[in-house]
């Protein structure tokens, strides 16, 4: 694979394949108009007096295939080899792999650096408001309780208070990962 990085934007490109396909075409249009390397060489051999118009013809069709072939064969001589560094250490909770490229010692080199998901942070925030307001109706339920004088209508309150807590020090925790990008 071969790449060129412009203006902070990356190509890659798989080259051996192209010169693979180039050659295989190069080949087969020598054959089709039969001007391979033995029979330019035979016509090249002669005195040019004795060379036919069609043998002519067969070297300028030949010099015009190689052209071809060889502008093709040019058209990457300025993009760089590319190499592919492997991620060190391990992704945490929150974070994706973001793919980074420089030129470095002739080559064009990807890395990564973990960037904070903040889809998906976002995502879980709205999750854990969502489960906060589920509970809504049990504070609303024991404040009224209280204002009137009545029982309490949850045993279970003080946990239930517990995990609001936990669940606002979750979404602050995610909150916190946005704002400090």
């Amino acid at each position: 694979m071969i790449a060129k990085l412009e203006n902070g934007n990356i190509q890659i490109f798989d080259y051996d394949a192209y010169k693979k396909q180039l050659d295989e075409d190069y080949e087969r249009m020598k054959a089709e108009n039969s001007v391979q390397d033995s029979v330019i060489n035979a016509i090249l051999k002669k005195k040019e007096d004795e060379r036919l118009p069609e043998e002519l013809l067969k070297i300028v069709l030949r010099h015009q295939l190689d052209e071809e072939y060889s502008k093709n064969v040019n058209a990457y001589k300025d993009w760089l080899p590319f190499k592919e560094e492997e991620f060190k250490g391990k992704l945490k909770e929150n974070y994706y792999k973001r793919p980074k490229f420089r030129e470095e010692d002739g080559y064009i080199i990807e890395s990564y650096e973990e960037v904070v998901d903040v889809s998906a942070v976002r995502q879980k925030i709205k999750a854990k408001q969502n489960e906060l307001s589920s509970t809504d109706y049990m504070i609303i339920k024991t404040y009224e309780a209280k204002i009137t004088g009545s029982p309490e209508p949850y045993d279970n309150m003080t946990e239930v208070l517990n995990q609001r807590q936990t669940l606002r020090d979750e979404i602050n925790t995610l909150q916190n990962l946005i704002d400090n990008i």
